[in-house]
């Protein structure tokens, strides 16, 4: 809906039934012309799951944006598409963190980004008394992008951060990270990472980069795509993620604790426990060869 008021404002007083293709698309268009491709999809997806729901619900009679299908994309778009995001270099992430520590609740919030490799909306809604807990830090499916709950470890590092945000609590608010203006739920980061990016005097990246940089740490400790994609809230490739229900939470955090001790040692924290540094294989592995063998074993053993 948020989507929705921003992008179609112009016909805020229009009636649903009165919306033309036309006029969704135009709004659509003038939003990608910007270069905010994805808040262009956004608008287009929210829209049409909008005018699903009235037609489900009988406001109108269809929906206008039925059978519509995206433009086929063109070379030179797919190959934008693919540069687009980076990770920031160790000598970035150094100047990143020290300068968040000068940037209030946002600044830990940026810091929590790195940390977790959550969406930068998903920080913003984390409560102390619901979810803070003592042993991880949980984001709930109801409101995570993908619909997927994930959680975060409290390692030392994480600690540091809930122990700053603490300064900054409201007596009005059990957000962590309150908006500095009004004490609910933090909005405004294109201002907010521009003013990070100054102070850190780094190239240009954006919330979402925070969340590359992690998995990409996370690789170079050892950590496949898999368990990559269940420490950030990403939906499991293929079919395993209709059939395999296992959080993994072991593993997740043993990936979790690796980044952190990579990133401490970067930017001078307390270190706890040894960091792997490009280890091309996961940890689970000789436990995995372990098994295979002792299968082996028992065959060998049936077809004597």
């Amino acid at each position: 809906m948020s989507a929705l008021r921003r992008g179609l404002k112009e016909h805020a007083e229009s009636a649903v039934g009165d919306l033309t293709r036309r006029q969704i698309m135009a709004a659509v268009d003038k939003i990608a012309k910007t270069g905010k491709r994805g808040a262009a999809k956004d608008l287009r997806k929210h829209t049409h799951t909008f005018l699903e729901w009235c037609v489900g619900e009988g406001y109108v009679d269809h929906n206008v944006l039925a059978g519509y299908r995206e433009p086929k994309e063109t070379r030179a778009q797919r190959i934008l598409r693919r540069t687009k995001g980076r990770a920031l270099s160790d000598d970035e992430i150094i100047k990143v963190w020290q300068a968040s520590g000068k940037l209030g609740t946002f600044g830990l919030l940026a810091r929590m980004c790195l940390l977790g490799g959550p969406r930068r909306s998903e920080p913003t809604m984390i409560e102390w008394s619901k979810h803070v807990m003592d042993d991880r830090i949980t984001f709930d499916a109801t409101w995570t992008k993908m619909g997927l709950h994930h959680d975060l470890p409290r390692t030392h590092l994480v600690d540091e951060v809930l122990a700053a945000a603490k300064h900054f609590q409201r007596a009005t608010s059990d957000y962590v990270f309150p908006s500095p203006k009004t004490g609910g739920q933090m909005s405004g980061f294109t201002k907010m990472v521009n003013r990070l990016v100054k102070e850190a005097s780094v190239a240009k990246f954006t919330m979402h980069d925070l969340r590359r940089s992690l998995r990409t740490i996370m690789s170079r400790c050892g950590y496949d795509n898999e368990i990559q994609r269940l420490c950030v809230g990403q939906r499991p490739s293929g079919i395993d993620q209709v059939y395999n229900h296992d959080e993994q939470w072991i593993i997740r955090k043993m990936a979790f604790e690796a980044a952190h001790d990579y990133i401490a040692e970067l930017v001078g924290a307390k270190r706890v426990g040894k960091i792997v540094r490009l280890q091309r294989t996961n940890p689970l592995d000789p436990i995995k060869a372990e098994l295979l063998g002792r299968l082996r074993e028992h065959y060998a053993a049936e077809g004597s």
